[in-house]
């Protein structure tokens, strides 16, 4: 399984990561949560993945971090034309 990637993003995905954090609030405290489950180097699914935190919830796919939802936007999983793509919930391994 892979890990986050947290260098050599791509400049777009970063621009849309920094936007998402201005425009939803996002606080400085819910990133420290972030950085510190970071810190932890947590394995997450090739697939769609997400996290959450107490204010938030980190949207990825693979290695990639794809968005920040608040805690009051609803997380969506569907169908796509060929494949049922699965958004699983990822765990440190304090939590196991």
């Amino acid at each position: 399984m892979p890990k986050i990637r947290r260098q050599n993003l791509p400049p777009t995905l970063l621009h849309h990561l920094l936007d998402r954090i201005r425009s939803r609030d996002i606080s400085a405290d819910q990133l420290g949560l972030f950085a510190e489950w970071l810190d932890t180097q947590p394995e997450v699914p090739a697939e769609r993945w997400f996290k959450r935190f107490p204010a938030m919830t980190v949207c990825g796919d693979g290695e990639l971090v794809k968005t920040f939802l608040t805690a009051d936007q609803l997380l969506v999983c569907s169908r796509g034309r060929s494949s049922y793509a699965r958004i699983m919930r990822v765990s440190t391994r304090n939590e196991r």
